[in-house]
């Protein structure tokens, strides 16, 4: 079978029995799925027949640090992945002025480490703001339609620091002059809702940045704290994905998803893919947080990608003679540091930040 950078060992049995990581995947999924199923009753009947019958339009407005939509083209990164899961890969934008990376291969460059704001200037973060308006104030006159929008502090700071929530609820109005109004939080996620006379969906769900879920940082703790706040963003985002998914197919909604969630493929259960990736192998067995965001990486990817096929080997689209996980680790990670050294490069901190990404 094709090599994924998984192993089949003593570990699975581990999953299952001792450490519970399974039993506590699905557990909280349940509960996410339960939070799902009870937006059944944020809407009158005829927009819940609607929203039943009819595929929902889905989007996202996503934030990336300076040089990230560089940066991708030499590597898988989480948010990318993360925003084409929740609303496929054409129906999301990212916000910010892309910037032109030095080293797209490192993250020091892609994430500007070190610089106040990553990098921007005040003007970039008022027009990423500028941007967000024009997009959210269309899609609240159009209506029809479900949005996910990253909380992006950092660009917030250009509307004086206010949050992303209270700044959608005083900004932004509907045909008959209505509002957004807070009808569920989950976690970290928040659903703003506004019906209105035509009859029109209008759903957006605030969310905190997908790349905090597996952030690789080095400043960043992966102890049991700091691993408690990632799986808390993991369910927060399972939560409106799976909210977003149930509407843009027709014959299904959110309601129905805690009868179907156990039906969907095992790449789409962000919470089940987290707790054997990245809380059971960090937390149990002590192994890499990279090598655990890798894989927890690849197996969301789904059948469609492999960070470890051949030609390739996780870190790097393009592979410098075999896999960085595997027999031949120390191998490759030794040249891996060579080529880093020799072009005066850092190859191996490009994984995602916990900025607004």
């Amino acid at each position: 079978s094709e090599k994924r950078g998984m192993t089949i060992s003593g570990q699975v049995h581990e999953l299952v029995a001792g450490s519970y990581a399974l039993s506590i995947g699905i557990y909280k999924t349940a509960g996410c799925a339960e939070a799902v199923g009870e937006q059944v009753e944020l809407a009158p009947e005829p927009m819940l027949t609607k929203m039943e019958e009819e595929a929902v339009p889905v989007s996202l407005i996503s934030t990336w640090a300076p040089c990230l939509s560089d940066g991708s083209k030499n590597h898988d990164l989480l948010t990318p992945i993360l925003n084409s899961k929740s609303v496929g890969q054409g129906n999301w934008e990212d916000t910010c002025r892309p910037v032109n990376s030095n080293d797209t291969r490192g993250g020091t460059d892609i994430y500007a480490h070190g610089k106040e704001d990553h990098g921007f200037t005040m003007r970039d973060l008022r027009d990423s703001c500028d941007r967000k308006d024009v997009m959210l104030r269309d899609f609240t006159a159009r209506g029809g339609g479900a949005m996910l929008v990253d909380e992006d502090k950092l660009s917030m700071k250009a509307r004086g620091g206010q949050g992303m929530v209270e700044y959608i609820i005083s900004e932004f109005q509907g045909p008959g002059d209505e509002r957004y109004v807070v009808r569920q939080t989950y976690l970290d996620c928040t659903l703003l809702v506004m019906n209105c006379d035509d009859g029109e969906v209008r759903r957006i769900y605030v969310n905190g940045c997908p790349g905090y879920i597996a952030d690789t940082n080095p400043n960043v703790k992966h102890d049991d704290e700091g691993l408690t706040r990632q799986f808390r963003r993991c369910c927060s985002w399972q939560y409106s994905q799976s909210s977003l998914a149930s509407l843009s197919v027709a014959d299904a909604a959110p309601w129905h998803f805690p009868h179907t969630f156990m039906d969907d493929p095992i790449e789409d259960n962000l919470i089940v893919n987290w707790i054997i990736s990245l809380g059971h192998d960090r937390l149990v067995t002590k192994v890499s947080v990279r090598r655990n965001t890798l894989v927890f990486k690849n197996r969301i990817m789904g059948q469609h990608g492999n960070l470890f096929a051949d030609g390739r080997n996780g870190h790097r689209r393009f592979d410098l003679g075999g896999l960085v996980i595997g027999d031949n680790s120390r191998k490759n990670l030794l040249r891996l540091r060579h080529d880093r050294d020799e072009e005066g490069e850092d190859d191996m901190r490009d994984d995602d930040d916990a900025v607004s990404v």
